[in-house]
């Protein structure tokens, strides 16, 4: 676990360990979105994350079988993921920047990055 003055200052991550690590925290994801729109977590329903054609990401808000809402993320757009702490205690932003430090995708959890456990998996790039 990350100490909380480590986690006080905001770092950066390849896009491949932080798709990794997501896919076994998707319960924990607070809001999803790009510049255009943001999903909200709800109690209701529950978050799927899945390759699509052409190398997107489809990241779904779903009740049960039937999806409510989603983004369709293209991780070539994505140089890095920057993380940082939000100002709540339990609120952690992961923003997924192209090569100019512009966000083009971000999400929050409630919880920060865990290091190790991301480099034994594989994801889409």
């Amino acid at each position: 676990m990350v100490s909380k003055a480590l986690s006080q200052v905001s770092r950066s991550l390849p896009l491949e360990r932080f798709w990794a690590w997501l896919e076994a925290h998707l319960g924990c994801i607070i809001q999803a979105g790009s510049l255009e729109m943001v999903l909200h977590d709800h109690e209701d329903h529950h978050w799927r994350v899945s390759p699509e054609d052409e190398g997107r990401v489809l990241v779904q808000m779903l009740r049960g079988k039937r999806p409510v809402a989603e983004v369709v993320m293209n991780p070539a757009e994505v140089a890095y993921v920057q993380v940082q702490p939000g100002e709540r205690e339990e609120e952690f932003f992961f923003d997924l920047c192209d090569d100019r430090g512009e966000v083009v995708y971000f999400f929050v959890l409630s919880h920060d990055f865990e290091g190790e456990e991301a480099n034994s998996s594989e994801h889409w790039n």
